[in-house]
């Protein structure tokens, strides 16, 4: 066996086993693109790459050793903050073969939408860098390293979980034809939460009922251009971060979700065949753009979710009051029964232990300026001051005028209390004012010309937020989804709006449809 192990193509298993998979590039170039930026890489074959999570660590050790490596860390962030800030015509080039940086990671900042507030859900890291991060890591494959969009939709779904215990629910990430997602990570992430549940006295957790996260990507100004081997590949609305501290290089979206206000948060990551169970902090969107906004470098989370909730409790999260007393303790003690003393040293030294990691704060910062730019979106005036929206209208793409007829009609002959989505969906901006007419509404009125208007990002979101409060037990027994549509069969409608009533319209005389939407409406 030891002649295999010389060989080069057979090795341990603790080195074999795929971790993660980071080209070192000492080469890339920023290009102005729009209002964003544009990110372009290129490698081949003999390119040389991080493949083990020991790696990294191996390469920070070595540049950190090397002559003037401080002073480029803090000159080249100047340059490629300058550059994504502010954003000069000319191109940005990065050309030092003595300072790699890993390429690519790949995160999401989850937006989480719960009882009408929303927060930053952040995963506590408490390795380098230490502090509270978003939902991110490695690419794990060549395809992903050429399109880092399928690296962030694995991270999140691997990273985030979520159950909504009091109900006996759980969430799951929807896939293309309505199908769950679902890889061995998650498969045995889930049977080890199973197993604490049931330890906890959740007998029956592994047979909890499904429930669709209803999640909304919202749109970055970047993209990212990759070649590999004389072919190219692009990746379009995303945020680039570019951290030299970390010598990293991210690709992150933003993602906004809409959860039971009872709902827990659960950390999904396994390391070898251990759960890490990382406390999950959710921070107070506002709030936290606020602290960010002033510089601040200690940030204690309005809520954490810290493993399974005890059912005897009202509450599945705990306040920030008790983070300091009762998390962080535990936290340390976790710590040290997972990690190498190197780094359990590493984490006693750090001074800013509850800091955002660079790669949050940075995202957080960029997302700022983007809203800084953007007009906020206005409620429509003739809805203000309602004391509850009673029917919620919803459509995608180009039927924007027929939606606008039956909010007229719904609200002008019925007076009924409609919300309608302009779908002037600024890229940064989360739209609280729609979960809130999405809560207090008794009615889903979709309206559609073609099944796939219906399957878009926003119609599929809302729809699956509503019907959520419908499965939960949130809306009254006499809640509808109603699909008024034209030109297709209700067969192929999206799933949850298949089992509610469809009435078809005619464009050029839509009274017989409307007097058949009259008559399902649900009564006052």
């Amino acid at each position: 066996m030891k002649e295999l192990l010389e060989c080069g193509l057979v090795d341990q298993f603790r080195r074999a086993e795929n971790q993660l998979l980071q080209v070192l590039l000492t080469r890339f170039e920023l290009r102005r693109s729009g209002g964003g930026t544009c990110l372009a890489v290129a490698f081949d074959e003999d390119a040389p790459t991080v493949w083990l999570r020991d790696g990294k660590t191996d390469v920070r050790r070595w540049m950190e050793k090397l002559p003037g490596y401080g002073d480029k860390v803090a000159r080249y962030q100047a340059e490629i903050d300058a550059f994504l800030d502010a954003g000069s015509p000319s191109p940005y080039v990065f050309d030092d073969r003595a300072f790699p940086f890993r390429y690519v990671s790949g995160g999401t900042l989850p937006v989480m939408c719960m009882g009408g507030t929303e927060y930053y859900a952040l995963f506590y890291r408490d390795v380098f860098p230490i502090g509270w991060n978003l939902s991110n890591g490695a690419s794990d494959s060549r395809e992903e390293l050429l399109q880092p969009a399928e690296t962030i939709e694995r991270e999140l779904r691997e990273e985030l979980m979520v159950v909504a215990a009091k109900h006996k629910a759980r969430y799951v990430f929807a896939g293309e034809a309505g199908k769950t997602l679902e890889r061995a990570e998650y498969a045995s992430a889930r049977r080890l939460w199973d197993e604490r549940f049931r330890s906890r006295g959740y007998p029956d957790s592994a047979r909890w009922n499904e429930l669709i996260v209803p999640l909304k990507w919202l749109d970055g100004p970047d993209c990212v251009q990759t070649s590999f081997a004389g072919a190219g590949e692009t990746t379009s609305n995303c945020f680039v971060t570019i951290t030299a501290r970390d010598f990293g290089i991210e690709v992150d979206r933003i993602a906004k979700m809409t959860i039971d206000e009872d709902a827990t948060l659960l950390d999904g990551e396994v390391y070898g065949s251990r759960l890490l169970g990382r406390p999950v902090g959710m921070f107070e969107v506002e709030r936290l753009n606020a602290a960010v906004a002033q510089g601040q470098t200690c940030f204690l989370p309005d809520r954490y979710f810290y493993g399974v909730p005890d059912p005897n409790r009202e509450k599945s999260y705990y306040g920030n009051a008790q983070w300091l007393g009762d998390a962080v303790p535990r936290l340390l003690e976790d710590i040290k029964s997972i990690r190498p003393p190197e780094q359990v040293q590493e984490f006693m030294d750090c001074k800013l232990k509850f800091d955002l990691c660079p790669v949050t704060r940075r995202m957080i910062q960029r997302l700022l300026r983007q809203m800084a730019t953007e007009p906020r979106p206005v409620p429509p005036p003739d809805d203000a001051g309602s004391p509850r929206c009673e029917v919620f209208i919803s459509y995608g793409g180009e039927d924007k005028e027929f939606a606008a007829r039956v909010y007229h009609f719904v609200k002008d002959r019925l007076h009924r209390r409609a919300f309608i989505n302009s779908e002037g969906h600024h890229r940064s901006h989360f739209r609280r004012e729609i979960e809130t007419a999405l809560e207090q509404s008794d009615c889903f009125l979709s309206v559609g010309s073609s099944a796939a208007n219906l399957r878009r990002q926003w119609p599929a979101y809302e729809c699956e937020v509503f019907h959520n409060e419908m499965l939960i037990g949130n809306k009254q027994p006499a809640a509808q989804i109603i699909s008024f549509i034209m030109g297709f069969d209700p067969r192929y409608l999206p799933l949850p709006q298949r089992m509610f009533q469809a009435i078809q319209f005619d464009p050029l005389n839509l009274d017989p449809a409307f007097a058949e939407l009259a008559r399902y409406l649900p009564a006052r």
